[in-house]
Parts: structure tokens; C-alpha cells; sequence
């Protein structure tokens, strides 16, 4: 049976990604009376949910290889009526194992056994990518203030690039622009998505929500002026198919109804527990659903009742505070690294993206792994591999993975695959199912 989630005000606590740090205890699920005197508190704790390091590593800690060939792509997104004929599918993604950050795209239907990884060397220290909803283009940002849960005094910049090797960026808002992404169904120019702020919780009125159209029928696109979709928030994991939905990310989740009477977003996360990597459906029909991760938590619904730490399970809610789905970190590794013996010390999902069709999602596998030294250990935190996930019949697909895993002389490296999103064409007729995201 489907949980309910009860409706409290957010909490302004920041999470933690990292598992040895604090977790969110009773003393972390605030009565309303609670939630008051922590909006009081002037001193309250600042910690970043998404990734409080995002600097590669000064050693590269591994060399992405692929997991999947191009024919077993093709059949794992046939199996849901994904991808066309000919597997027509794009995965972009941030490779964050040197220093400067490389963005990176994959495209599943060249004719090749492997899949290819291109590089766009012109796109300068990128974050957060998503790809245009006819597959040909991106946005990313790129700066301190990149993502949900970032500093609320910190600046960024977004940018428009052709999903090409030699593609040059092109700015689409400079300094205070985070989190991009495109309109899912524009009626007709691209349609970019940015919030001017990206502080935890920012649909609380922090900063705002806006869209740019973008023509790019010529040479050389042409941005026009910003317009403000939602002025008294910023709202970060993007807007449902029918345009109806907002919702945002950081410290908790939430969804905003535009048509609705009250005015002001619901947060989502599963029994009020800190949740973050908001992303929005691209369901044409449970319009108000999303994705995200949870810190805590079991539910019957999910793996057998088996209760879930900190990023372990991937859920799907809806607006009326429904848990829909929910998706367990893989049990084992499709390929185990080709390495020497280091300890897995823990297993768990981050950066959960919706793809462009209903029925998949992609996401980055972090592990936590030690390993013996001289000195006694030395531990990483990678996010190693990248997944593929049908979220209609629950099966997975690793995509990327290390070809090794080392050491980089840091006391803790959380470097590795960041910031996955995939584009799945959507074929001709494509019918979804009416019942597959009913509480």
C-alpha cells in the first residue's frame, strides 16, 4: 500500500552527503512548534546536500570504460518502448576523475560495438548538464552556485552548447543563473529553465524561477529575453510535461501546482526526512510526479520493507504525498573493478535524473571504498558508475564503470561520473501506460 506523507513545513537543516557524518535522528523531524524556533535560529548549521567537494582529483582515481555495449543499450531501452529502431538514445554526464572536469556525452546510436565518449573541450568547468528535448543540444552551469543545496551567496552562469566535440558554448544568463533546464514540451523555440538562486530549500521564496526561449534555426542561436515563470521561489528540478508542476531540490523536496489555489509549494519528502536530487517527470500523464533521494526510511511498497540509509533507494512521489515507487541501490556490481583487494565499506545512488521518457531514469552509483596503506588506510568515496534504470519494470543497466580504482593521495576522494542525464527518443504512437504511477 502507498505511504502518506504528512505535510509539515521544510526544514532548513542542510544535509550531509557523506554517511560518517551527522544523520537526521528524531531530534531531526521537527513538530511545527520545532520548525518555528529552527527559523529562529540565526545560528543554524549550513551543510551542503549535494556534493560538498567538486574538484577532480590530483591523481586520476580511474578511467571511465564502458559497461554495456551499444546492442545491450539498444535492447534495455527497447524493453520500454524507448529509443527507436535503432537504440536513438544520448547520455551526458560530467567526468569529474581529473582536475579540470570534462563535459562528456555518449551517443547510443552510432554504429559502433562500445559505446563512444566524446568530450566538448570548450565547455569550461561544467555542472549539472541536461540535454535539449530534441537531443541535439545542452545546458549547464558553471560556477559556485551551480546546484541545489549551493551557498546562497554564491554565483553562477549558464550556458547553451550543440552536443558536438568541437561545439563552443554559448551564455544564456550570466551570474546569478543555477540549475538549468529545458521546457519538456515547448510549443515552439528551446525553452531554457535556470533559477536565479539555488540555496536549500529555495522555493521558500529565495531567488527565482525563470525561462528563456532560444532560436536556434540559425548559425548562431539567439537567446531572448528572460521571463519570469515563478517570482517567489527557485525551483530547481524542472517543469512537468504539461507545465503544471514545478518542483525543487535541497535539504528537502517539494512541488509547486502554478493552477493551484494555494500559491505556495508542498514538500514531498518521504515522513518529512531531508531528501534532495529533485527531478521532475517526464510522465504525459501523472504529470505531478518526482524523482528524488531519501536519507532513511523502509516502506512495505519498497524491497520487502527492508529499511534504506542515507542515498540507498531512489523515490517517486507524487503531489498528494504518495510514495509511488521506490528503487534500491544495486546488490552487486554487474563488473566488479579490476583491482586489487580494497574494502567496499558502502553502496549508494546519487544524482537521480528523469530522463526525457517516462519510463527511465539514469543515475551515478557512489562506493565507498578502503584501502590498506602503510600509514594504516586510505578510503574514497567515488562515484564510480553510471546506471540506467527502467522505472516501469525495475531493472538496471550499468552503463560506465572504472576500469580501476586507487588511491589518490587525498585523505578522502569524492571525485568520479557526476551529473548523468539521458535523452531517449520517444517513438511515433508511444501510448504510456495509465496505471504504471497510481498510488
Amino acid at each position: 500500500m502507498p505511504n502518506n506523507l504528512h505535510a509539515l513545513p521544510p526544514r532548513l537543516t542542510r544535509l550531509k552527503r557523506r554517511s560518517s557524518q551527522r544523520r537526521p535522528g528524531p531530534a531531526f523531524r521537527p513538530t511545527v512548534l520545532a520548525h518555528l524556533a529552527l527559523l529562529a535560529a540565526a545560528s543554524l548549521a549550513v551543510i551542503r546536500c549535494e556534493d560538498p567537494v567538486k574538484a577532480g582529483a590530483s591523481g586520476r582515481a580511474f578511467t571511465p570504460i564502458a559497461s554495456a555495449s551499444v546492442s545491450e543499450v539498444a535492447a534495455f531501452l527497447a524493453a520500454g518502448m524507448g529509443g527507436g529502431a535503432g537504440g536513438n538514445a544520448k547520455l551526458i554526464y560530467v567526468d569529474l576523475t581529473s582536475p579540470s572536469g570534462a563535459l562528456c556525452f555518449i551517443d547510443f546510436s552510432e554504429k559502433t560495438a562500445t559505446p563512444a565518449i566524446h568530450v566538448i573541450a570548450a565547455a569550461k568547468a561544467p555542472e549539472v548538464p541536461v540535454i535539449s528535448p530534441d537531443g541535439k543540444w545542452a545546458v549547464y552551469a558553471s560556477g559556485t552556485g551551480t546546484e541545489a543545496g549551493s551557498p546562497e551567496n554564491s554565483h553562477s552562469s549558464v550556458y547553451l552548447v550543440k552536443l558536438e566535440e568541437t561545439a563552443k558554448p554559448l551564455l544564456i544568463a550570466a551570474d546569478s543563473a543555477c540549475e538549468p533546464r529545458f521546457v519538456q514540451n515547448p510549443a515552439g523555440k528551446l525553452t531554457v529553465l535556470y533559477t536565479t538562486k539555488a540555496p536549500n530549500v529555495a522555493w521558500e521564496g529565495k531567488g527565482r524561477t525563470m525561462q528563456a526561449e532560444v532560436d536556434v534555426s540559425g548559425a548562431v542561436p539567439v537567446v531572448d529575453a528572460p521571463k519570469v515563470l515563478w517570482a517567489s521561489g527557485s525551483f530547481t528540478g524542472g517543469l512537468s510535461w504539461d507545465g503544471r508542476y514545478l518542483c525543487g531540490g535541497g535539504g528537502h523536496v517539494a512541488m509547486l501546482d502554478l493552477k493551484g489555489e494555494k500559491g505556495r509549494a508542498d514538500t514531498l519528502s518521504y515522513n518529512l526526512i531531508q531528501s534532495c536530487n529533485a527531478s521532475i517527470s517526464s510522465s504525459r500523464i501523472a504529470t505531478n510526479t518526482m524523482l528524488y533521494l531519501n536519507t532513511e526510511g523502509s516502506s512495505p511498497a519498497i524491497d520487502g520493507g527492508k529499511p534504506w540509509g542515507e542515498w540507498q533507494t531512489i523515490l517517486i512521489s507524487d503531489g498528494a504525498k504518495n510514495l509511488i515507487k521506490g528503487f534500491s541501490r544495486p546488490a552487486a556490481f554487474a563488473h566488479p573493478v579490476e583491482t586489487a583487494t580494497p574494502s567496499v565499506s558502502n553502496i549508494k545512488w546519487h544524482h537521480c535524473e528523469w530522463s526525457s521518457h517516462p519510463y527511465f531514469a539514469t543515475a551515478t552509483l557512489n562506493v565507498d571504498r578502503f584501502f590498506k596503506s602503510a600509514v594504516g588506510y586510505d578510503n574514497t568515496g567515488l562515484q564510480e558508475r553510471i546506471y540506467l534504470i527502467n522505472l516501469k519494470d525495475s531493472t538496471y543497466l550499468e552503463v560506465l564503470r572504472p576500469d580501476t580504482v586507487k588511491t589518490t593521495g587525498k585523505a578522502f576522494d569524492v571525485s568520479g561520473l557526476y551529473w548523468p542525464w539521458l535523452w531517449v527518443e520517444v517513438p511515433p504512437g508511444f501510448a504510456e501506460d495509465k496505471e504504471w504511477l497510481k498510488p
